[in-house]
C-alpha cells in the first residue's frame, strides 16, 4: 500500500496517452492522487495551488521542455522525484535527466506496469514487500534505470541479470550504494560497465543479497551511471 495522500502531477501533452494513464492508474494504483497538464502553464497553475509529490513529465511539450521544468521546480523543492517519459531518447537528454536527479527514465511507447512499478519504488523506497522480490523483462525498463531506482531508494540488495546469450552477472547496493558486481571473468567497476552495456534479458532481485567477500567499487553511484551512459553512447556510435 502507498502512503496516503500521494499526489502525482502527469505533464503529458498526448490526450490519448493520458487518457489511458487515468485508466490504468486509477486500478493499479488506486491511493495515488493524479493531476493532469497539457502544458508547462498548466503544470504551473496545479504545483502553485498543490503539494506534489512525484512529477511524471513528457519531454516536449507545446510551451516548451520537460526538463526545463524539471529544472525550475527543483530550485523550489530540490527533492522533488521525478519520472521522465520520452519518445525521443537521446544520450543528452537522459543525461541531463539523471543530472536533474531525475528517478527513472522511460522510452515511448513503454510498459505501463514499468511506470507503476517505478512510481510505487519512489512512494515507499523502504517499504519491504512481498513484491520486492520480482523477476522482469528489460525490454522496457532499461537495467541503468532499474539500478537507479535502487540506489535512490536506499536499497540493500543484488540484482542477477541474465542477458539473451545466458551470460549471468551480478550487482550489489548497500544502503543505496553500488559496492560490488561481477560477471564470469570480471569484478568491480569493468563488470559493472559490461553488464549495463547488455541488451535484453531477465532481471531478479535477490533479498538478503549473497554474502561479499569485499567492496570493489568506492565511486558514488551517480559518476558511475553517468560513466556508464558515456560508454553506452561510445559503444552505439562504434557500432554505426
Amino acid at each position: 500500500m502507498l502512503p496516503p495522500e500521494v499526489r502525482v502531477l502527469i505533464l503529458e501533452d498526448d490526450p490519448i496517452l493520458s487518457s489511458f494513464l487515468r485508466d490504468e492508474f486509477t486500478k493499479a494504483i488506486p491511493e495515488i492522487g493524479l493531476l493532469f497538464a497539457r502544458s508547462i502553464a498548466e503544470a504551473e497553475l496545479l504545483i502553485n495551488q498543490y503539494e506534489i509529490h512525484i512529477f511524471v513529465l513528457d519531454v516536449n511539450l507545446p510551451d516548451g521542455n520537460g526538463l526545463d521544468f524539471l529544472s525550475d521546480v527543483k530550485t523550489v523543492d530540490p527533492y522533488a522525484k521525478a519520472i521522465i517519459m520520452t519518445a525521443y531518447s537521446m544520450p543528452e537528454i537522459r543525461k541531463r535527466a539523471i543530472e536533474l536527479g531525475t528517478m527513472t527514465f522511460l522510452e515511448k511507447p513503454f510498459d505501463i506496469e514499468d511506470l507503476a512499478q517505478a512510481m510505487r519504488t519512489i512512494a515507499i523506497p523502504n517499504a519491504q514487500e512481498s513484491s520486492q522480490r520480482f523477476q522482469g523483462s528489460l525490454k522496457h525498463l532499461q537495467l541503468i534505470d532499474i539500478i537507479q531506482l535502487k540506489c535512490l531508494g536506499k536499497a540493500t540488495s543484488c540484482l542477477k541479470v541474465v542477458n539473451a546469450m545466458g551470460q549471468t552477472g551480478l550487482i550489489f547496493f548497500k544502503d543505496g550504494n553500488v559496492v560490488h558486481a561481477q560477471t564470469g571473468v570480471l569484478q568491480g567497476v569493468q563488470a559493472f560497465f559490461d553488464v549495463i552495456q547488455w541488451k535484453g534479458g531477465n532481471i531478479i532481485e535477490m533479498d538478503p543479497p549473497p554474502p561479499l567477500g569485499r567492496e570493489t567499487i568506492s565511486e558514488k553511484w551517480e559518476k558511475l551511471i553517468l560513466e556508464g551512459l558515456r560508454q553506452i553512447e561510445d559503444h552505439q556510435q562504434n557500432q554505426s
